[in-house]
């Protein structure tokens, strides 16, 4: 027996070239044979990923109009089923996740299913009334494609929608100015806050200290306890 091989499942050199003669191949034929593998077995674990997005009107925003929803096309290329997923964006105000669960998706106006032929970067696919544009691909997929024949465009730009740029102009100044009987209240609760310490420490260091606006000579201030007794004044030239 033969040790356990040390191929990466994604390896690009375990992909078989020759795509189209696997996926005729099964047990039942001649042609599979142990150099000629069916698709379920020579592709077991091997996904083609795509980027692309949808456009998508947004009604019930005076912000926006519509937006563009990026997501995740994933295609196992051992028995020609896919899945959408979109990733999930903070404060999108959207439901996010997968789109679309894996199954063999049939072809707008086919009896067919869609197969590798018909992703490419550039490529529309319209799928259960969404137009998904395909804008880039992973490596192992444009090594997939480049050993059955095929070059890939260089991917493309997504379209930056109104949300877009609003979220990219204003990626740190969701924090808003805290009201100070709430920021004295959450202190008194036990909360750190952060806000202003520098400026205490150089109150407290600074406390009793009266500097003259002609830098010539510092009062120092110094109260007394003793009842009756008026403060100290102390002068000290710097002459």
């Amino acid at each position: 027996m033969g040790g356990a091989s040390s191929v990466h499942p994604l390896a690009v050199s375990s992909v078989p070239k020759d795509y189209r003669a696997s996926m005729s191949s099964s047990f039942a034929t001649p042609e599979a044979t142990m150099s000629r593998l069916p698709a379920w077995v020579a592709y077991d674990r091997k996904v083609l990923r795509f980027s692309g997005y949808f456009k998508e009107a947004v009604h019930a925003s005076a912000a926006e109009s519509w937006r563009a929803r990026k997501c995740l096309i994933y295609y196992y290329l051992e028995d020609d089923s896919m899945h959408i997923a979109e990733p999930r964006v903070e404060n999108s105000g959207i439901p996010q996740g997968v789109l679309v669960k894996r199954h063999r998706i049939p072809r707008e106006g086919s009896n067919a299913f869609l197969t590798v032929d018909d992703l490419a970067i550039g490529a529309e696919l319209a799928i259960y009334g969404r137009v998904f544009r395909l804008t880039d691909a992973d490596a192992f997929t444009r090594a997939f494609y480049a050993q059955n024949g095929v070059q890939l465009a260089e991917g493309e730009e997504t379209p930056a929608d109104p949300f877009s740029r609003k979220q990219t102009s204003h990626a740190h100044t969701h924090h808003k100015l805290m009201n100070p009987l709430k920021t004295f209240m959450e202190a008194s609760l036990g909360k750190q806050m952060h806000g202003g310490i520098e400026a205490t420490q150089k109150f407290l260091q600074n406390d009793g200290q009266l500097r003259h606006p002609s830098a010539l000579s510092t009062v120092l201030i110094r109260s007394q306890n003793d009842a009756g007794r008026s403060p100290a004044v102390r002068c000290s030239s710097s002459l």
